[in-house]
């Protein structure tokens, strides 16, 4: 297959995104929201892109580099942080009973197997170290994926990918009958499925889809596709919500529930609204993010608009100073007429994105000569102007 020239190194788009995601975690510990557990499925979405990414760029290496290389590379990455942590938690003063705890799970997180021991009945909550199962199943993860890269062709890994995401909601169908041993309660359940590798192995295939797709030259995504799979999200989450599924501040996606079978569901459509998120933002060079954040609220907000004109039409002066408007309706049809595909270059990007800026200069120029008019325009009242 043809392939497009490679991304950069760093790709400073995904920075916001990531930072939004540690932010939902680190609310849903403090209590704050019961949705931001959905922040580490993006970071499994994400992780599945990076990951697979890298490993396509080192694909022709030979084979002792391209291993060596690899996990040398994860393991200066995660493990002194990691270790450290753990070396700072057996130093802290616990309670005897929690001393004993820790000291018991300690085999399990020396050895990155800690989520598997979650499906064992004499799994005991440490809630200094329980966040750390997702460690493991990322490290799982960078076990298995590199073998699957170094003998997969991108056309086969692509087919792989595509097959793990379908197979997904099956494969947690199958953990949950394997388990239910009718012992557990529905809380201790969900957590054990969730928590395993293979329940996250769509979400990994993923982001591995998108970084296979992102090497055709003409990778891009219709913006119906993003916000079908967005809608997708809302309507399960509705759904939920209407049938008494958690409380409103998980937004319908309460963490690990095995309710309306969303164990089998939601997974697969937080999945697959990320995937969709995270190739919009690779087709969408670093400088027009904004403009194209505006082109993808481009029907939220002609929404808005025709609310506010049919509010403000009862009131009079719904068509005062509509010369002195045009230039803010040329400037938003500019924005929103920008593609989503990646330009050829960043020298059109802001090329695009000066047809944005020159036509507010005119309106502002505009305003200023007639103050005698009373003008008092507004790149806001000009937009909710515009004629649908």
């Amino acid at each position: 297959m043809a392939t497009r020239a490679p991304l950069p190194g760093h790709l400073e788009v995904l920075d916001g995104v990531r930072g939004i995601s540690v932010l939902g975690v680190l609310a849903m510990h403090c209590q704050l929201t019961r949705s931001g557990w959905v922040g580490v499925q993006f970071f499994y979405v994400l992780s599945g892109f990076l990951i697979t990414r890298l490993l396509l760029a080192a694909r022709e290496q030979q084979a002792g580099s391209y291993f060596l290389n690899f996990h040398a590379n994860r393991v200066l990455r995660i493990w002194p942080l990691y270790f450290a942590f753990l070396a700072i938690v057996w130093l802290l003063p616990l309670a005897p009973a929690r001393a004993s705890a820790y000291a018991a799970l300690l085999p399990e997180l020396l050895t990155f197997t800690f989520n598997l021991s979650r499906a064992s009945h004499d799994w005991v909550h440490e809630p200094l170290v329980t966040p750390l199962w997702s460690i493991s199943v990322e490290q799982q993860f960078y076990l298995v994926w590199p073998l699957v890269v170094r003998w997969c062709l991108p056309a086969t890994l692509l087919r792989v990918a595509i097959a793990l995401i379908v197979l997904g909601p099956v494969i947690r169908g199958t953990t949950y009958l394997m388990l239910d041993d009718g012992t557990r309660d529905a809380s201790d359940l969900g957590d054990t499925v969730y928590q395993l590798t293979t329940s996250q192995l769509d979400a990994f295939a993923t982001g591995a889809l998108v970084s296979v797709l992102a090497l055709s030259p003409r990778f891009a995504i219709d913006r119906r596709v993003f916000w079908a799979t967005w809608a997708l999200v809302a309507a399960g989450g509705a759904f939920q919500l209407a049938s008494g599924v958690g409380r409103p501040s998980a937004l319908g996606y309460p963490l690990a529930t095995l309710k309306n079978g969303a164990f089998l569901w939601s997974y697969t459509l937080l999945n697959s609204a990320f995937g969709a998120t995270l190739a919009v933002l690779l087709a969408t060079p670093p400088r027009a993010c904004v403009v194209e954040a505006a082109v993808l609220l481009r029907a939220p907000a002609a929404a808005g608009c025709r609310l506010v004109r049919r509010v403000r039409r009862p009131l009079g002066g719904a068509r005062a100073h509509r010369g002195a408007a045009q230039p803010f309706r040329s400037a938003a049809r500019a924005a929103l007429e920008l593609p989503v595909a990646r330009p050829c270059s960043v020298r059109g990007s802001v090329g695009q994105l000066s047809r944005v800026r020159a036509p507010l200069s005119r309106a502002q120029a505009k305003c200023a000569k007639s103050a005698r008019s009373r003008c008092r325009m507004t790149p806001l009242t000009a937009v909710a102007r515009m004629p649908s």
